[in-house]
């Protein structure tokens, strides 16, 4: 119908869906924890929240992975100054680098590496502009990286954030 020449979803969308689906996938979290620390402890209520969010954020990630992405992707690394990069264009950049037809633990693993990379350079730059010294110092260490598939990060600590931001599927 001639509505969208490119075929592409335009970025701003992207970034809309991608913002309200982390704010749905909070409120659902909360609610779960809310409604399982009336049942239990606390604790449990806080990690089945955390799990949840993980769950669902994860699923998202597989889902479009799996289904949706177009396995085209034009991030440079230089795209990490630009600020905050979406989830779906994230995805379909690991999709476009593993070269892997599913979402299976490699692709897990680089998604994870690449994110907190990502993470790092962004804040690095708030840090930079806001003068905070030490949030600038914990980020410059996490955004250096040469990201290679089957050469994963060394640093035990970019190891734990890896695991972190991959158990939550940021």
């Amino acid at each position: 119908m001639y509505l969208d020449p490119s075929g592409h979803m335009p970025e701003w969308l992207k970034d809309i869906i991608d913002i309200g689906l982390s704010v749905v996938f909070v409120a659902i979290s909360i609610a779960v924890g809310i409604a399982s620390s009336n049942t239990s402890t606390i604790y449990k209520g806080i990690t089945n929240g955390i799990a949840t969010f993980g769950t669902l954020s994860n699923l998202t990630n597989i889902i479009y992975y799996d289904f949706i992405s177009n396995d085209e992707s034009d991030l440079t690394s230089s795209s990490y100054r630009n600020g905050y990069i979406n989830r779906w264009d994230r995805l379909d950049y690991v999709k476009q680098q593993t070269e892997q037809e599913r979402f299976y633990t490699i692709t897990w693993m680089y998604f994870s590496e690449y994110n907190l990379h990502m993470y790092g350079w962004y804040l690095t730059g708030w840090a930079h502009e806001k003068n905070i010294p030490l949030i600038s110092y914990i980020a410059e260490r996490t955004y250096s990286a040469e990201i290679t598939i089957g050469k994963w990060d060394s640093r035990w600590y970019v190891k734990v954030g890896i695991v972190i931001l991959g158990l939550l599927g940021l």
